[in-house]
C-alpha cells in the first residue's frame, strides 16, 4: 500500500541570502482499502428487562453513533451478566451471558450474525466466567466455573477459529470450595499468554498462567493467595472483584492484588514473564489507604506501569496508585465520599488514554454526589493524581447511583475510551473521552436518550463493550497526527541555509508528534518492509520551476557535491538515517520483530530505494505501530539560485 509524499523534502525558498526548507507532503494512499469493520468501531451487548435475547447495538467512529438495537440468540432466561471480548485476528467477538437461572451462554459474532455456540450451568451470583483471547494466535479461552467443590472446580474451552475443545478440567489446587468469580487478562501481541485468578466460596484466592503455544495451564503459587478476601458487609461468600491480574506492558512480568476483609492493606504477588516464569512472594503495601473491596487494574502498554483503582465499603473512600514494575508510587485518597458500594455491583473502572508522549490513567467511578459520571485521572509525566474532576453531567445523565462501570481504550486511537454504564434506575449509557494530551473532553455518545432504559441487572454486569481489534486483510502506510488521523498536506521543515558559494549539508527530521508515520498490519502476515523512493523514478531532480538539483548523486567530495556521469547535468544527494528514529505500538501491542534501517543515501541505479523499517516473523498482527524521528539529510549543492525547490516522494509497504 502506498503513500506518495508530495512537495516533499526541502521546498526551500531563496530570499536575498537564506534558505528556508520543508517538505514532504503526503496526498493520499494510492490503494485505499474498503473494509467492513473500520478502526474505532465497536459492540455493545446488553440485557433488556426479562426478555431472554441479549441486545446489541454497533458503534461506527466515523458517524460518532449508534445502530438501531439488535438481538443476539435466546439465552432463556433474563440476563444477569454480559462479557463480550474482541478477536485480535478476525472479524469476531464471542459474548459470554450469564443468567438469573445460573446458566452461562456463549455466543459469537462472525462479523455478520450471531450464533449460540454452547451453554453450561455455572451457578447464580457474581460472573462465573471470564473470556480471553490469545494476541499472537487469536485464540480464545473460555474459563467458568464447574459449579462444583473439592476438585476439578474450573473448566474452560478454547475456540480455534474454526472449532471448539471440548470441556476439560482445570483443577484449583489451591482452593476448594466452588468458584463463585474469576478475571482473566491477555498479554501484549506477541504472546498467547494469559493470567487467571479467582475467589471460591470459602474467600479463598488462587491464580495461574496460560501458555497458549501449548495450550496448558503453568501452575499456582505455593499457597493461596487470601484465605478471607474482602466482601460487602458480613458476607460469606465473594460479592464484589477485590483482586484482579494485569501483565506489565514491557517486560510481560504478571501482577496479582486483593485484599483481605476489613483490611486497609494492598497484597500482591508478580510471575516472572514466560512459560518458565516463577511466582515471587505474596506482598503486603501498608500504605494502601482504604480496604481493597471493588478494584480495577489497568496496565499501560507502552511501559511496565499498571494503574490499581479501588472503592471500598468499609469507610466510603476510594484510593488509587501505580504499579511501576517494581514497587508502588504513592497512593492517592481521591475520594471520601463515594456511594454506595453493594455486593455483585461493578463500581469502578480505570484504563489508559495516550496522545503524543502524554500518558494519563483515567479512573471512572460512582460518587456520593450528584448524578453524572464522576472521574478522576493519573498523570504519568508528572507522577500526580488529580483532584476529583467536574463530574459530566451532559443529557442524557446517569443517576446518582451507577451499578456497573466499564471503561475501554480505543486501540487504534489510544486518545479515545469508551465509559459503559448501567445506573440504578436500569439505564444504559455510552460516555466517550477524548485525551487532546493536556486536556480531556467528554460526550454523550447516545444522543438524546440513554441506549436502554430497562436493562436487565442492576447487580451484575448488565452491559459490556468492545471496541473491534482486527481490521481484515489490510497492510497500509499513512501519515497520521496526534489523534491518529490522516494528515492531509503533512511537511518536514529541514534547517535553513545561506546562500553559499561552497556545496553544504541541510537536515531535517522525518515523523514528528503531530505527523506520525503510521504502520498498519491487519493481515494474518507478520513481516513486511517500509521503503521510500521517489515518485517519478530515478531520474527526477529536485525543482524550482526554473532550477533543479539532484537527490542521487554520489560524485565529489563530499559525496554529492559534483555531477556524475548520469543524464543530469545536477549535483545533490538525499540520505535518511532510520537508526535515529522511535517506534511507539498500538496498546496491547509492542515493537517486538521490529527494526529500524541503517543511514543510507541514494545513489541513482544502485539504491533507488531506502529502507526504513522492517517487520519480521515475530512481528504481531492486528496492530499498528509509529514511527518518529527519522533523520534527514541532503547534500546542496553550490550556487544554486533563488526558487521553491520540490520532489515527490512515496512510501511504500510491503509484505515479506
Amino acid at each position: 500500500m502506498r503513500k506518495r509524499l508530495q512537495n516533499a523534502l526541502t521546498r526551500f525558498v531563496l530570499c536575498v541570502s537564506c534558505l528556508i526548507f520543508a517538505g514532504l507532503m503526503v496526498t493520499g494512499i494510492t490503494n485505499p482499502h474498503a473494509a467492513a469493520v473500520a478502526q474505532g468501531d465497536g459492540m455493545m451487548v446488553y440485557g433488556e428487562g426479562t426478555v431472554t435475547t441479549p441486545r446489541t447495538r454497533t458503534w461506527t467512529q466515523a458517524t460518532t453513533s449508534w445502530s438501531a438495537e439488535g438481538s443476539g440468540p435466546t439465552a432463556a432466561a433474563t440476563i444477569r451478566s454480559v462479557i463480550v471480548k474482541a478477536s485480535p485476528k478476525r472479524d469476531e467477538m464471542i459474548a459470554g451471558i450469564q443468567t438469573t437461572g445460573g446458566v452461562l451462554y456463549i455466543q459469537r459474532w462472525n462479523g455478520t450474525a450471531w450464533s449460540n455456540e454452547w451453554n453450561v450451568t455455572v451457578g447464580n451470583g457474581m460472573p462465573r466466567f471470564d473470556i480471553a483471547y490469545e494476541r499472537n494466535s487469536g485464540e480464545a479461552v473460555i474459563v467458568y466455573s464447574g459449579n462444583v467443590g473439592t476438585t476439578n472446580e474450573l473448566r474452560y474451552r478454547v475456540w480455534s477459529g474454526s472449532a471448539w475443545t471440548a470441556a476439560t478440567n482445570l483443577d484449583a489446587v489451591r482452593t476448594s470450595g466452588v468458584i463463585h468469580t474469576l478475571r482473566m487478562e491477555s498479554q501484549g501481541v506477541n504472546s498467547d499468554a494469559i493470567g487467571i485468578v479467582w475467589a471460591d466460596a470459602n474467600l479463598d484466592v488462587s491464580a495461574n498462567y496460560w501458555n497458549g503455544a501449548t495450550n496448558t495451564w503453568t501452575g499456582e503459587p505455593t499457597a493461596a493467595l487470601s484465605t478471607n478476601v474482602a466482601v460487602v458487609g458480613t458476607s460469606t461468600a465473594p460479592t464484589n472483584w477485590a483482586f484482579d491480574v494485569a501483565f506489565e506492558g514491557q517486560s510481560g512480568d504478571m501482577l496479582v492484588v486483593w485484599g483481605n476483609n476489613t483490611v486497609q492493606d494492598l497484597l500482591h504477588i508478580t510471575r516472572a514473564a514466560g512459560a518458565s516464569g516463577a511466582w515471587g512472594t505474596a506482598t503486603t503495601t501498608t500504605a494502601a489507604l482504604e480496604e481493597p473491596t471493588d478494584l480495577d487494574l489497568s496496565s499501560d502498554p507502552n511501559s511496565d506501569y499498571i494503574a490499581y483503582a479501588n472503592i471500598t465499603d468499609n469507610t466510603a473512600g476510594a484510593d488509587a496508585s501505580t504499579w511501576t514494575g517494581t514497587g508502588w508510587n504513592a497512593f492517592s485518597n481521591f475520594d471520601t465520599a463515594i456511594g454506595t458500594v453493594a455486593a455483585t455491583t461493578n463500581n469502578i473502572s480505570v484504563s489508559w488514554v495516550r496522545n503524543g508522549t502524554q500518558d494519563r490513567a483515567v479512573i471512572v467511578y460512582e460518587d456520593a454526589a450528584a448524578a453524572g459520571i464522576d472521574w478522576v485521572f493519573y498523570n504519568k509525566n508528572t507522577n500526580a493524581w488529580s483532584a476529583v474532576q467536574t463530574a459530566f453531567t451532559a443529557a442524557p445523565t446517569p443517576v446518582a447511583d451507577m451499578k456497573s462501570v466499564r471503561q475501554v481504550t480505543n486501540p487504534f486511537n489510544t486518545a479515545q475510551a469508551m465509559v459503559v454504564v448501567v445506573d440504578s434506575a436500569s439505564d444504559v449509557f455510552a460516555k466517550r473521552l477524548t485525551f487532546d494530551g493536556t486536556n480531556f473532553t467528554w460526550s454523550s455518545s447516545e444522543g438524546a436518550a440513554a441506549l436502554e432504559i430497562s436493562a436487565s441487572s442492576i447487580t451484575g454486569i448488565g452491559a459490556d463493550f468492545d471496541y473491534a481489534r482486527y481490521i481484515p486483510g489490510t497492510l497500509t502506510v499513512d501519515i497520521v497526527d496526534a489523534s491518529g488521523v490522516s494528515v492531509v498536506s503533512p511537511t518536514v521543515a529541514m534547517n535553513t541555509a545561506s546562500v553559499s558559494l561552497n556545496c553544504q549539508s541541510i537536515s531535517g527530521v522525518f515523523g514528528a508528534a503531530s505527523q506520525k508515520i503510521r504502520v498498519n498490519n491487519g493481515t494474518a502476515t507478520p513481516g513486511w518492509t517500509l521503503t521510500v523512493a521517489a515518485t517519478a523514478g530515478s531520474t527526477i531532480t529536485w525543482s524550482s520551476g526554473t532550477e533543479q538539483y539532484d537527490y542521487n548523486d554520489s560524485s565529489g567530495t563530499p559525496a554529492g557535491c559534483d555531477d556524475g556521469g548520469d543524464a543530469d547535468t545536477q549535483a545533490g544527494r538525499l540520505g535518511f538515517n532510520p537508526s535515529t528514529a522511535t517506534i511507539d505500538s498500538q496498546s496491547g501491542c509492542t515493537a517486538a520483530g521490529l527494526s529500524l534501517g541503517s543511514a543510507a543515501n541514494f545513489a541513482q541505479g544502485t539504491v533507488d530505494n531506502l529502507t526504513l523499517a522492517t517487520a519480521s516473523s515475530g512481528a504481531g498482527t492486528g496492530c499498528y505501530w509509529d514511527i518518529t524521528g527519522i533523520a534527514t539529510s541532503q547534500q546542496l549543492p553550490a550556487e544554486k539560485g533563488a526558487g521553491n525547490y520540490t520532489i515527490n516522494l512515496t512510501l511504500t509497504v510491503t509484505a515479506n
